[in-house]
């Protein structure tokens, strides 16, 4: 590729999410339009000839997902018409998907394309701490730019795992790893607390060695003086703001203990509402499912049809007024595209989900691995929201996928241009 071409790509996952970012706050039919209009803008600004050599490349390697997009796109554009209407969704994640394979076969060095997206997320997320501190005085659980705690609190896994897996600049590295903590703690999101744990641990422990090595590689006078000054900002924070940080204390207590009665066995709205709902909605889903006929098993129903069919008898079930927004979320990404998109497509995104983890746990080239688990999270993370639908982590979630499929076809001998990125 050019070089103004190579540069536009190197920014295209940080724009990229940039404008998903801005596209969730206004974009409410969630069909993915605007990132269809995304992704043609790069295509062309990098290079029309190129890029649909690389899209041809793209499809005659995996044909599988441009027939499923095909034949979800004629259905729901022909035979299905219901609204809110489902034609779009899927060209916007194959196009996705292709924007990140691109990046995936054709960079020499993935690390340069999560750069901006680290540095965005830094900045949005010192933002949401700023707010949490102006706004959020009584405890309740930050959220900012990503508009709601769980959707925040998946945001700063990336940032949590571009920091360990793509900065070698240790500054920024520790930096991006402490931010994305704290504010991970701050949405109590409990699946995201367990996972920024694990990811912390294991990566202390696999460079153990190379830890132990720069820490004792710095001055003994400045490494006393840092932990003297963390040690007092953290008091000045805490007496500051010893109110707030009691209740979000408080409440991330109360929810990991209704979490360890959940594993126990007490699925009940009384004990824990989130894991409550989330059991019944599954319930739901999976009762109402083969209810459908054939071919609205195997292609769907449509575009958030599953959450508007368990509408009603969640609101029974809850007492949620059937109105709200919050009756009848799916809250899981692999079940909602099941039900919307059918068998076929939830087929596709479990393969895809088993092929990341074998490559995430026994691959030995060290780009794939790290693309891998990279999607790995995402994608265990979508098991607990209907990630597919926000537009703003829809976008990391299926260009990650992307990125996997482009590196795994390169590492295998299949690089569709050797220019580089």
């Amino acid at each position: 590729m050019k070089s103004n071409n190579s540069v536009l790509w190197k920014d295209y996952l940080g724009l990229g999410l940039l404008v998903s970012i801005i596209i969730s706050l206004l974009d409410y039919s969630r069909d993915g339009y605007l990132h269809i209009a995304l992704v043609i803008a790069f295509i062309f600004l990098s290079g029309l000839k190129e890029s649909v050599r690389l899209l041809i490349s793209f499809i005659r390697k995996h044909p599988i997902i441009v027939v499923l997009m095909g034949i979800l796109t004629v259905y729901f554009r022909i035979f299905s018409r219901t609204e809110p209407f489902s034609d779009k969704f899927s060209v916007s994640v194959y196009l996705l998907i292709f924007s990140g394979y691109v990046i995936g076969n054709v960079s020499d060095n993935i690390k340069e394309n999560y750069v901006l997206v680290w540095k965005a997320l830094m900045v949005l997320s010192v933002m949401a701490l700023f707010h949490y501190v102006q706004v959020f005085q009584n405890g309740e659980r930050m959220s900012a730019a990503f508009q709601n705690p769980v959707l925040e609190a998946d945001a700063m896994i990336v940032l949590l795992l571009i920091s360990v897996l793509y900065i070698d600049n240790v500054y920024m590295k520790i930096a991006g790893i402490v931010i994305a903590n704290v504010c991970i703690v701050l949405t109590s999101v409990r699946v995201c607390m367990i996972m920024a744990f694990f990811i912390v641990i294991l990566y202390v422990f696999i460079h153990r060695d190379i830890v132990v090595d720069r820490v004792r590689t710095i001055d003994s006078n400045k490494r006393n003086v840092l932990i003297v000054g963390v040690v007092i900002c953290g008091l000045l924070l805490g007496v500051v703001f010893r109110n707030a940080l009691f209740n979000i204390f408080v409440i991330t207590v109360t929810r990991f203990g209704a979490l360890f009665r959940v594993i126990k066995g007490d699925f009940s709205l009384g004990n824990d509402y989130s894991i409550g709902t989330r059991v019944l909605a599954i319930r739901e889903i999976l009762k109402l499912y083969p209810e459908g006929t054939i071919i609205e098993m195997l292609l769907g129903r449509g575009q958030l049809h599953g959450y508007y069919a368990i509408k009603n008898s969640m609101s029974e079930l809850t007492g949620v007024n059937a109105a709200s927004e919050y009756a009848g979320p799916i809250e899981n990404t692999l079940l909602s595209i099941l039900y919307d998109y059918g068998l076929l497509s939830a087929a596709l995104y479990a393969v895809v989900f088993i092929k990341i983890s074998i490559s995430a746990i026994i691959s030995k080239d060290n780009t794939i691995r790290r693309v891998a688990i990279f999607s790995f999270c995402m994608i265990v993370l979508s098991l607990f929201v209907d990630m597919e639908y926000w537009m703003n982590l829809s976008f990391v979630l299926f260009t990650g996928i992307g990125i996997y499929i482009g590196a795994t076809d390169k590492f295998n001998g299949h690089c569709v241009n050797e220019g580089k990125l």
